[in-house]
This record gives C-alpha cells, sequence and structure tokens, in this order.
C-alpha cells in the first residue's frame, strides 16, 4: 500500500495538501486471498504480520515505517462524527 501511494504522490496536484485519504474496499480475510506471484510481497506480508504482534503486545505503535516518524504531532488524532477515539489513541 505504501508502494501504490508513493507512486500515486508523484502526481499530486502542486501546492501543499490539506490532507490526503485512503478508502479500501473489497477486503478479505487472509484465508480467502489469493497468495501473492511475487516472493518480494511474501516477505512484505512477513513484516507486516511481525509488527502487529509487536504493537499488540507491547503497545500501538511500538513500530512503525521510519517515513511516519513525527507524523503524529503532525496531524494529531481529531474526533470525528462517527468515531469517538479512546483516551489510548491520543
Amino acid at each position: 500500500m505504501l508502494d501504490a501511494f508513493e507512486r500515486a504522490w508523484l502526481d499530486h496536484p502542486a501546492g501543499q495538501p490539506y490532507h490526503v485519504g485512503i478508502v479500501l474496499t473489497q477486503l478479505v480475510a487472509d484465508c480467502c486471498a489469493t497468495l501473492p506471484l511475487f516472493p518480494d510481497q511474501l516477505r512484505r506480508n512477513a513484516l507486516a504480520d511481525v509488527m502487529d504482534r509487536l504493537d499488540q503486545k507491547y503497545g500501538r505503535h511500538t513500530v512503525y515505517f521510519a517515513g511516519m516518524f513525527g507524523a503524529a504531532a503532525a496531524a494529531p488524532t481529531r474526533i470525528s462524527f462517527t468515531q469517538i477515539p479512546r483516551d489510548d489513541e491520543f
């Protein structure tokens, strides 16, 4: 997903963006998904699984992609009309 976003970002309109939104649709459970064709994707999936397990064990955002460093301060969690974050999400 990060690679797809990076490719799309190359074509973003000029100027300072206000926000970027990503919508994921037609998601399926791991057990129902087709295996990737390329070995590199298998490595990325394994990395994502390890990151998820570390976050579950040690807390949210224990590990994250380096490109996200400082992003929380730049765009803090906001309350929407459809979801109110828990105290531990701030």
